[in-house]
């Protein structure tokens, strides 16, 4: 029988190219944070680290299976990430009413971002497939390249071996030394995991940097001198329905 699509191992194969898998991720992710709402998320019994262990060891494993082979976008990593900081804030009790940011919210878990994450767990299977031997599937596709053909007219598709590349340059790992310390399993691991942490430090910093100009911004406009102003906490609105909401709540 032929199928354009069907499931083996837990992942879900498509007939095209594209990863129209982070639909269905998400999908069961979302499934499982949901069952476990009274279980876990609302029972007073358990503190917030107890928790996040609960979310890591069900919810994120399930969302983030077999992510160290994708090859993502910046649009379908920003959907992860959106999903990620959504159930955090669900486990927290936090509402957009409180303003507290995404890197607040993330401090308060001790958890990274969704990019952070998933350039952790490719580079972590790249040093696995490296340290494999030579007549192994996996890296003979990795270091294997076509003899014949030629790709089409247009940008080409996003390879697993650009991803990596991606990857290793925002983890200020150099490239040329990649063999060398991937042969070491804790060498690797100490590099994968300081990489991660830079690359977490850097998103943060830019996150804080343009919330800043954001508000900044806002206070050019003039919006701090309209009249459209709460009439409980004196907060300024840029428009008329903005106030009108804003007071419901």
């Amino acid at each position: 029988e032929i199928a354009d699509t069907f499931c083996y191992l837990g992942s879900t194969i498509f007939s095209t190219i594209s990863l129209d898998e982070i639909n269905t991720r998400i999908g069961k992710a979302a499934t499982t944070f949901g069952r476990l709402t009274k279980r876990a998320w609302k029972n007073k019994r358990l503190d917030i680290k107890t928790q996040v262990k609960i979310y890591e060891a069900c919810v994120l494993s399930t969302l983030l299976y077999g992510s160290e082979t994708w090859t993502l976008s910046s649009k379908q990593e920003k959907r992860l990430n959106t999903f990620h900081i959504r159930c955090l804030r669900r486990i927290l009790g936090i509402t957009w009413h409180d303003k507290v940011t995404n890197v607040e919210v993330l401090a308060q878990t001790n958890l990274q971002s969704m990019p952070s994450i998933l350039c952790t767990r490719r580079l972590r299977w790249l040093g696995h497939v490296i340290r494999m031997d030579d007549n192994r599937i996996p890296k003979q596709l990795l270091y294997g390249e076509l003899a014949q053909g030629k790709r089409p007219r247009g940008r080409p598709k996003l390879r697993y071996k650009d991803t990596c590349k991606a990857s290793l340059t925002k983890c200020d790992i150099d490239f040329n030394t990649l063999e060398e310390k991937a042969e070491n399993r804790a060498t690797w691991k100490t590099a994968v995991r300081e990489g991660a942490a830079l690359l977490e430090n850097d998103i943060r910093n830019k996150q804080t940097e343009m919330r800043q100009r954001r508000k900044e911004r806002v206070s050019d406009t003039g919006y701090r001198l309209t009249s459209l102003v709460c009439a409980y906490c004196e907060r300024s609105c840029a428009s008329n329905i903005g106030r009108i909401s804003h007071e419901r709540y």
